[in-house]
C-alpha cells in the first residue's frame, strides 16, 4: 500500500505543491503591458496626459498634476524650514537658560563662601553619592535632540531616481500629431514626418524650442541635419533635443526576480 502524498517526506526533491507553498528557489514574474505606463501617460496620475508637459529628462505629466506637485513640494520645503527655525530658537533658549542657572549657582556658591569665612556650609565638600540604580531620574542619560538640516530650496522631478532639478521654466509643452484613424474614444498619434503610428517601443524625441514630437529615425534624418523642426521650421540645435521617457523601452529587465531562502 502506497504512502499518502501528504505523509511522503522521504523524497529527495520537492514536489510542485511543496515548491509553490515554500516559494522554493528563484521566483520570476514577467511584467506585462498593464504593469508599464504608456508613452503619453502622466507619471503622477498614470492616465493619459492632459495638456502634457515634459521636464528636461523627457518625463511627461499633466499640467494640472505637475503644478499641484510643485506646489506641494514648496509647501513641504516651507514646513521643514519652519521646523528648522523653531528648533534653532528653542535650542538657543535652552542654552541661555542653562547658562543662567550656572551663573546663579556660581553666585550662590560665592555668597556661601563669603558668609562662612571662605568655606562652604560643610567643612568637607562631599561628593554626590553615586547611586547604582540606573532607573533613578537623576541618573538617566540625556537624549540629545536631532538637529534638523535646512532643506534645499529646489523643486525636483520624482519620475525616476535619482531625482533631478525641475521647475516651471524647465517644463516644455508637448505637441503630439493626431493620426487620421483616431476616434474620440481612443486618440492615436503619429509621426508628422513618416506618418508612422507612435507606440511604446518607438524612440520618440522633441525639441525644447517648439515641443513637436517626432520619431527618432526622422529626427536623425531631418532635424539633426537641417537644425530646424520638421513641423514648424523653428531653429533647434542638438542640445535642445530631448528623448521622451518610456518604461516599455527604457526598462531593460522585464522580469522581477525574487530570491527566497530555501529549506536545506
Amino acid at each position: 500500500m502506497s504512502r499518502h502524498s501528504k505523509n511522503n517526506t522521504a523524497s529527495s526533491v520537492f514536489t510542485h505543491a511543496e515548491r509553490e507553498r515554500l516559494k522554493y528557489g528563484t521566483q520570476k514574474q514577467r511584467l506585462g503591458k498593464e504593469s508599464l505606463r504608456d508613452f503619453d501617460a502622466c507619471y503622477l496620475c498614470l492616465s493619459k496626459a492632459r495638456t502634457p508637459l515634459s521636464c528636461s529628462k523627457g518625463h511627461i505629466s499633466c499640467k494640472e498634476c505637475i503644478y499641484e506637485n510643485m506646489y506641494a513640494q514648496k509647501q513641504e520645503i516651507q514646513r521643514k524650514q519652519n521646523l528648522v527655525v523653531s528648533q534653532a530658537t528653542r535650542l538657543e533658549a535652552e542654552e541661555f537658560e542653562r547658562m543662567e542657572k550656572e551663573r546663579e549657582k556660581k553666585i550662590k556658591d560665592f555668597e556661601k563662601t563669603q558668609l562662612y569665612g571662605g568655606i562652604l556650609e560643610k567643612d568637607v565638600v562631599e561628593k554626590k553619592s553615586e547611586l547604582p540604580s540606573f532607573w533613578v531620574p537623576s541618573l538617566t542619560p540625556d537624549a540629545k535632540p536631532t538637529v534638523l538640516e535646512l532643506p534645499k530650496n529646489e523643486i525636483v522631478c520624482t519620475a525616476s531616481e535619482p531625482y533631478h532639478a525641475s521647475g516651471l521654466k524647465k517644463l516644455t509643452p508637448i505637441i503630439f500629431t493626431e493620426s487620421k484613424g483616431s476616434t474620440p474614444q481612443k486618440v492615436l498619434y503619429e509621426c508628422p514626418a513618416c506618418m508612422k503610428s507612435l507606440s511604446n517601443n518607438l524612440k520618440l524625441q522633441f525639441s525644447k524650442k517648439c515641443g513637436h514630437v517626432v520619431c527618432g529615425e526622422c529626427m536623425s534624418k531631418f532635424v539633426y541635419k537641417s537644425q530646424e523642426c520638421f513641423v514648424c521650421s523653428k531653429t533647434c540645435k542638438e542640445k535642445d533635443i530631448v528623448t521622451l521617457y518610456s518604461e516599455h523601452r527604457d526598462v531593460k529587465k522585464k522580469e522581477a526576480e525574487k530570491f527566497t531562502v530555501a529549506f536545506q
